[in-house]
């Protein structure tokens, strides 16, 4: 996901590290039942110091800021900045799923809301337009690590390959 923004900082002679979170990206094989954000953010800040890092500019897409956050509380002194791409980002106390809520967008000023009705649409078609509005079908089939193999007609042709 981050390959076209990756090669863009380089060409300004940024130093880039691609971070993923257990279970995602070149770590998606791995076994995340048991872990807690403390235990991610520690391998996320391993990952950081392994590369010799400091005074980084971190960036954070979509779930990543759930975990900014505790990044930057943990590590403030080699963080110069976070910055937040499109981000979930709950309350203080607040998990993701009572920050979306289970209503319909716009029902509640205390829910982000779902953008099709929780009661008449599954979740792989509600998965897919949050997660994937604005990707091409071969981003979203690497977005949720769906094999390239054959060609996909339509989104719900993906939403049956997904099984979300």
């Amino acid at each position: 996901m981050w390959e076209h923004t990756a090669r863009a900082l380089l060409g300004f002679s940024a130093r880039v590290l691609v971070l993923d979170v257990p279970g995602c990206g070149t770590k998606r094989d791995r076994d995340t039942i048991a872990l807690g954000v403390e235990e991610v953010a520690d391998e996320l800040l391993s990952d950081i110091a392994a590369a010799g890092m400091d005074d980084v500019v971190l960036v954070g897409h979509s779930q990543a800021g759930t975990m900014l956050p505790v990044l930057w509380q943990r590590q403030a002194g080699s963080l110069r900045k976070l910055i937040y791409v499109s981000c979930c980002a709950p309350l203080p106390g607040q998990n993701v799923l009572e920050m979306m809520g289970y209503g319909l967008h716009g029902e509640s000023p205390h829910e982000v809301g779902w953008p099709l009705d929780p009661e008449t649409h599954g979740k792989e078609e509600q998965r897919l337009l949050t997660l994937c509005n604005d990707m091409e079908e071969a981003q979203a089939r690497d977005f949720f690590g769906v094999p390239r193999s054959g060609q996909l007609a339509d989104a719900r042709n993906l939403r049956g390959a997904l099984e979300l």
